[in-house]
């Protein structure tokens, strides 16, 4: 096992990310992403673009990012 990369994000992560948010904000519903209220806007390419988004990578999978 490598350890951590950090890289850019590409716009072809994007449904990943997505699911990253939601995994994470699951927390404060008790850990039923089900119960996470959907507020938060989906990320865009344009995001990626415009707001230097990075990803945290182990293995070749991403397990984090920056926005």
């Amino acid at each position: 096992m490598e350890g951590v990369v950090i890289r850019p994000a590409r716009p072809e992560e994007l449904p990943f990310l997505d699911a990253l948010v939601l995994r994470s904000k699951s927390h404060w519903t008790g850990g039923r992403v089900e119960d996470v209220p959907d507020v938060t806007p989906k990320l865009t390419a344009a995001d990626i673009d415009s707001r230097h988004a990075t990803v945290a990578e182990r293995d070749g999978v991403p397990v984090g990012f920056y926005l």
